[in-house]
């Protein structure tokens, strides 16, 4: 009896507590964000950089799936391509700024 009256005492409480846990919005990313800056063609920080320079030291001195080298290419492809669009930006402005300058 007294175990009864003690759980009918403390059910209340315990639904009551279950509010108050904290849960995640979601347990899963949107589809349309990507779950890794590796694995997409955006440019990597710097952090990302130095985990594919280490990947990469780490396979030239020890062995590597086939698909692992593959990735690492690609990744540094991706990369190189970013790069060198941006810098083909970059040499346009400084292009119509000079231009600009000179007309002046």
């Amino acid at each position: 009896m007294k175990i009864t009256s003690l759980l009918l005492f403390v059910a209340p409480f315990l639904s009551v507590a279950n509010g108050f846990v904290v849960r995640p919005v979601s347990v899963h990313r949107p589809l349309s964000s990507p779950t890794s800056p590796l694995y997409s063609k955006e440019e990597l920080s710097v952090v990302d950089e130095m985990c594919i320079e280490n990947v990469a030291e780490f396979c030239l001195n020890e062995s590597c799936d086939i698909e692992e080298y593959e990735a690492l290419i690609n990744q540094l492809q991706d990369q190189r391509d970013l790069i060198s669009e941006h810098v083909s930006k970059i040499d346009g402005l400084l292009a119509k700024l000079r231009d600009h300058d000179a007309d002046q």
